[in-house]
């Protein structure tokens, strides 16, 4: 039986960083419970655990149940997590031998998990709240903590089964002060934790040239929390990263920057989100271009009218301007105030109508994803958009109507919308609805 040091370099033919080691061996530890990792990205954290895991399974004497808890990828359905693992078999198509059920295609596990003839699971789940219940493992593995809601943090734990059960979080620091792994990264000793932390700078696969240059064109946020891997302090907290990054000239043509190809291609999608106002305050309509996971701002209005017959004729012949012969754009709409559904249909404009509190937590925290990775585009034109987006705070109650056409427009719900886990969608009868 090899020791977690030599099977990671059996596994990688690597020689484990002086981090890497450390961890590997607080991992197999009989006292070690709850660990948890916040380091920069592409750092090895999620590739330490996937060799963790491989380890328990083929190398441990004790047969173990593995539960992992990852964001799924959208295009895969698999998080980094499980796609590490499923490399390393076939890296060493041997430990396939000791699988139980195997995909004869592609000689991997299969996609949600493996058993091996040893007796040990190992169970792969997207980090839904719904999927979280009703489990439970002798080793917890959660992956991107930073990225997901605190009740799932919380359930995730309760999964624990066994005295000598093991409660493992990775993630890349998250922006906010108020997320429970950021307090757990900050107080580990208080929440029982084994702390890890380490940032770019200590690998030796990023030169220095690399640093130099994300030194000079990240924020000072971005860097912080990506390569360096810390949490950043009250000061220098905002809500949405790498604002500024993301603002162009109106004139620019994205192609070179993000692959955003030219309004009217088949490849991208229109989308529009309207957020109703009633007089003083404008009801307000954003229209974005989706390509792939990038987006880019294309227009917004605004009208501060009491009656919909005031101002529905503009907006529909706004929304019909973007057209194309083998595709309309998708609208969404706040399902209230309830006077202004169906005035659309009539100059036939099909909408979605949004219960838009039930959504707006999660509609903001992808919007926040999409900052932090630069996979938008907002021209400079649109300042009052700009001015929202380096004020909010999530504790805001006004001046934030921008920013929830935005966040409409960029949504992708992780199940359907008409699911009671994210509220309810509304469409008027005979008009179409969601269709995912």
């Amino acid at each position: 039986m090899m020791t977690i040091i030599e099977f990671f370099k059996f596994i990688t033919n690597w020689e484990p960083t002086e981090y890497q080691t450390k961890l590997l061996l607080e991992l197999v530890s009989q006292d070690s419970k709850k660990i948890l990792i916040c380091a920069g990205r592409r750092t090895g954290k999620t590739m330490i655990c996937a060799i963790y895991v491989m380890y328990i399974c083929f190398e441990s004497k004790e047969s173990k149940r593995i539960l992992l808890f990852g964001v799924e990828d959208q295009k895969t359905g698999e998080s980094p997590l499980y796609d590490w693992i499923k490399r390393f078999f076939k890296l060493h198509p041997e430990y396939c031998n000791e699988v139980l059920d195997m995909d004869k295609t592609l000689g991997i596990p299969f996609k949600r998990g493996f058993e091996t003839k040893n007796g040990s699971v190992v169970i792969a789940k997207n980090a839904v709240e719904a999927k979280i219940r009703g489990q439970g493992a002798n080793i917890v593995l959660v992956d991107e903590a930073g990225q997901l809601k605190e009740d799932i943090l919380y359930n995730a734990m309760d999964t624990k089964e066994g005295l000598d059960s093991k409660f493992i979080v990775l993630s890349t620091p998250p922006n906010m002060k108020s997320h429970i792994f950021w307090k757990w990264a900050n107080e580990p000793a208080k929440y029982k934790f084994e702390s890890f932390n380490w940032s770019e700078e200590d690998t030796s696969w990023f030169s220095k040239e690399d640093l130099e240059w994300k030194k000079a064109n990240y924020s000072p946020q971005r860097y912080k929390t990506e390569v360096q891997g810390v949490g950043l302090l009250p000061h220098e907290r905002t809500y949405f990263l790498n604002v500024d990054e993301c603002i162009e000239e109106s004139a620019t043509v994205l192609e070179d920057t993000v692959n955003i190809v030219p309004v009217g291609t088949d490849r991208s999608h229109i989308n529009v989100m309207i957020d109703w106002g009633i007089s003083p305050c404008p009801t307000v309509v954003g229209v974005v271009e989706k390509l792939g996971s990038r987006f880019r701002v294309l227009q917004y209005e605004e009208y501060i009218m009491e009656l919909p017959e005031e101002f529905i004729p503009k907006l529909a012949e706004v929304i019909h301007s973007f057209d194309r012969i083998e595709e309309k754009p998708r609208v969404y709409a706040d399902s209230k105030p309830i006077k202004f559904r169906g005035w659309l249909e009539k100059y036939h404009v099909t909408v979605d109508y949004v219960d838009f509190l039930q959504h707006k937590e999660l509609m903001f925290a992808q919007l926040q994803d999409i900052f932090k990775t630069g996979h938008i585009r907002i021209p400079d034109k649109f300042e009052k958009l700009i001015e929202q987006l380096k004020k909010y705070h999530p504790h805001k109650r006004t001046g934030d109507d921008y920013i929830d056409c935005l966040a409409g427009c960029c949504y992708q719900p992780q199940v359907p919308l008409g699911k009671h886990e994210h509220g309810r969608a509304m469409a008027i009868p005979n008009q179409g609805g969601w269709s995912y």
